[in-house]
């Protein structure tokens, strides 16, 4: 395809986006997206383009037949850190901006952690002029001080993040967290870790301490269900990894519960047989399983069981305390999000068309993650009245995901120097470009604190059993599944 031509200023007020394929929710269609004042103004059909009613524009980019997507929403990423040396929010903004994302949601394992409102405020304005993209972050909870949860608003946080999963040895403890979650119309996000096997050198099968975690995991996912059910707790637990872990949630969904997941790029493109080969530079701290397992998250995709797919965002520099020598723990995948998913499913699904793909991949890494932590009014859409979070993207382009380009500071990547077809050519956030893949140029880092609002499923704190949302079957293809549907306020 040609190279792209942007005629552009360095702050773009009004943009039109032309001869390009634009995946919206309702299907990808031909034509132009116009942009002014950092908003989606409108969708220009391709007769408009053509006939020159349109009204003029300072700057047009021509994509020449890419696609555009919007820009993505990473929930999962660890960018602040809780020890020197982890990665900085200049870099990873220039490594999010080069992998299409343009929002990340960040984890409160941050020194001091994040637990409450004026947190919130400190951390914005600590990030404030250093982040390429816009930033949101979960707020953090100890058992001991749930009290905190009561006092948060939707403009300081719509989720609340208990490390590691709630029920374990203290079941009274997690079924405080829980409660308090509930009460404070709060998404409750848990973690299933297997630190600190997942940062060994080892395969998982080899070692007992996975072995006998897989079962523990399953357990764990249990004990969530029951106080989910128990208190009517909207949760979403990241980074599932097995075969049985999916199965359970996707159950518990089914029955009508507020549960959802995540899985992750490396859990969909990984087996423990890669973890374990010479020279892998980067695993992830949940450790990557079987064929069997990878497939059964696959699986979850297709049918719309799983609402997100995150970055898991998690590096950390060669030699840094916790990780081993010469192998960074938790892989920096916000690069890597977009081209290694659509590579997965273009490699499972070589009958799919591109759009085909790419809307999926829009559903699960833009539109759900912004429904799901209360940035649906902003993002995660390409339609009239959005933030113009835009993502040029080249679905035959070959680059090698472990190259420098990773632009973070952890320079090894979770593609371990695999080729893939397909990559963002340009990301533009609010307008404004901000990666060029042509020029190999970023913009400045005035990535934003956007306001939020409460997801619907929250505004009412429902008793356990009752459905936050209703699925509805695919308009995509007979073997897509379109994933988190619409979240409706619940009636009484």
């Amino acid at each position: 395809m040609g190279r792209l031509t942007c005629l552009a200023t360095p702050h773009l007020a009004d943009l039109l986006i032309r001869d390009a394929l634009i995946v919206t929710p309702d299907g990808v269609t031909p034509g132009g997206v116009l942009v002014r004042d950092g908003r989606i103004a409108r969708l220009v059909p391709p007769e408009a383009l053509r006939d020159g009613s349109l009204p003029p524009t300072r700057s047009v980019l021509h994509a020449r037949g890419r696609y555009v997507l919007p820009g993505l929403v990473d929930s999962h990423v660890h960018i602040g850190g809780s020890e020197a040396g982890h990665e900085d929010w200049r870099r990873a903004g220039r490594a999010a901006a080069a992998g299409g994302v343009t929002t990340v949601i960040d984890m409160p394992d941050t020194v001091p952690p994040l637990l409450d409102p004026p947190g919130v405020a400190a951390r914005a304005e600590l990030v404030r002029g250093e982040s390429l993209v816009d930033f949101r972050f979960h707020l953090g909870v100890r058992p001991d001080r749930v009290d905190l949860l009561a006092d948060v608003v939707p403009a300081a946080a719509v989720s609340v993040t208990a490390l590691p999963a709630a029920g374990g040895s203290d079941a009274t403890r997690a079924a405080e967290v829980f409660a308090a979650a509930a009460r404070a119309g709060l998404r409750l996000l848990l973690h299933l870790e297997d630190d600190p096997a997942g940062r060994r050198g080892a395969p998982p099968s080899s070692r007992p301490d996975v072995r006998d975690r897989r079962h523990g995991d399953v357990d764990a996912v249990g004990r969530i269900v029951e106080l989910v059910r128990r208190h009517g707790t909207a949760v979403h637990v990241v980074h599932v990894a097995t075969a049985g872990e999916a199965g359970l949630l996707a159950a518990a969904a089914g029955q009508g519960l507020p549960v959802t997941f995540e899985v992750t790029p490396h859990h969909l493109s990984s087996t423990e047989a890669d973890a374990g080969r010479p020279g892998s530079r980067a695993r992830p701290c949940r450790a990557v399983r079987s064929e069997r397992d990878r497939e059964r998250l696959w699986e979850a995709v297709w049918r719309g069981e799983a609402a997100t797919i995150g970055g898991g965002d998690a590096p950390h520099v060669p030699g840094e305390s916790g990780a081993p020598a010469g192998v960074p723990c938790g892989p920096p995948g916000v690069r890597e999000l977009l081209p290694a998913v659509y590579a997965g499913m273009r490699a499972r699904r070589p009958d799919a068309g591109p759009g085909e793909l790419l809307r999926l991949i829009a559903r699960l890494c833009a539109d759900n993650p912004a429904r799901l932590f209360g940035l649906a009014g902003r993002k995660g859409r390409i339609a009239p009245g959005m933030d113009a979070d835009l993502v040029v993207f080249d679905t035959e382009e070959q680059w090698t995901s472990g190259s420098a380009e990773a632009y973070g500071r952890c320079r090894p990547t979770a593609g371990d120097d695999r080729p893939v077809s397909g990559r963002p050519v340009l990301t533009l956030r609010r307008g404004q470009v901000i990666w060029d893949a042509g020029m190999e140029t970023f913009g400045p880092p005035d990535g934003v604190f956007p306001p939020a609002e409460r997801p619907a499923d929250l505004a009412v704190r429902r008793p356990g059993g009752r459905p936050p949302f209703s699925r509805s079957p695919s308009r995509i293809s007979p073997y897509i599944s379109p994933g988190l549907p619409d979240l409706q306020r619940e009636r009484s």
